[in-house]
C-alpha cells in the first residue's frame, strides 16, 4: 500500500510516474539506454538479470513485474530465480561470470574484484557489455528503491499487463504511452 495519499492506496510505479514527468523520462531513458547498450543482451535477457537484481535486493513488486516481461521477452518462466536471490537457471558457462558480477554489484558493490572482470573477459563478454551490465545493475537497483520506499504494491494482472508492454514497447514506448514529453 503506498504510503502517500496524493498517490493513492493503490498506485503503483506508473502512477509515480505520471506524477513525476521529469524524473520519470530519466529513468526510463536510462532503462532504455542500458537496454540498446550490446547486442550481446538480449531484451529478454536484460528483463532477466533485472529479476535476478530484483531478487537479490528483495523487492517482490519489481520481481514480479520483470519476471513478466522476461518471459514475454522469451525467457522460460523455470529459469526465472526466486525472490530470495537464488541465480537464475539461465545460460550456458559465460553467464556464471554475470550472475557473480551482477550479484557482487547488487549486494557489495565495494566488493567488486578485478577477479569478476577477468572472469566476465575469459567468458568472453565485451567490455561495452560489463558496462551494460553495470547500467543494468544500477537501473534496477533504483526501481527497486523507488517501489520499496514508497510502499508501492500491483497485483498479478498489473504485472502481467505492465510486463508485456515493456516487452513489446521498451522502456521508450513505455514513456511514450505515458505521455512523459521530453522536455
Amino acid at each position: 500500500m503506498s504510503q502517500l495519499e496524493h498517490l493513492g492506496a493503490r498506485a503503483t510505479l506508473l502512477d509515480v510516474y505520471k506524477k513525476n514527468k521529469p524524473m520519470a523520462r530519466h529513468i526510463l531513458g536510462l532503462a532504455q539506454a542500458a537496454m540498446d547498450m550490446t547486442d550481446e543482451v538480449t531484451p529478454g535477457e536484460f528483463e532477466l538479470i533485472g529479476v535476478y537484481v530484483s531478487g537479490l535486493n528483495k523487492n517482490a513488486y519489481c520481481h514480479a513485474l520483470h519476471s513478466e516481461a522476461a518471459v514475454q521477452g522469451g525467457i522460460q518462466r523455470g529459469a526465472l530465480p526466486e525472490l530470495a536471490g537464488s541465480v537464475p537457471r539461465y545460460g550456458d558457462a559465460r553467464w556464471r561470470a554475470i550472475y557473480a558480477y551482477v550479484g557482487a554489484l547488487t549486494t557489495s558493490p565495494a566488493n567488486v574484484s578485478p577477479a569478476h572482470f577477468e572472469q566476465l573477459k575469459e567468458a568472453g563478454w565485451s567490455e561495452q557489455a560489463v558496462v551494460q551490465l553495470a547500467a543494468i545493475s544500477t537501473v534496477f537497483s533504483l526501481m527497486n528503491r523507488l517501489t520499496d520506499g514508497l510502499g508501492l504494491q500491483g497485483g498479478p494482472k498489473f504485472f502481467k499487463e505492465t510486463g508485456a508492454q515493456i516487452s513489446k514497447k521498451g522502456y521508450a514506448g513505455l514513456a511514450k504511452s505515458l505521455r512523459l514529453g521530453t522536455g
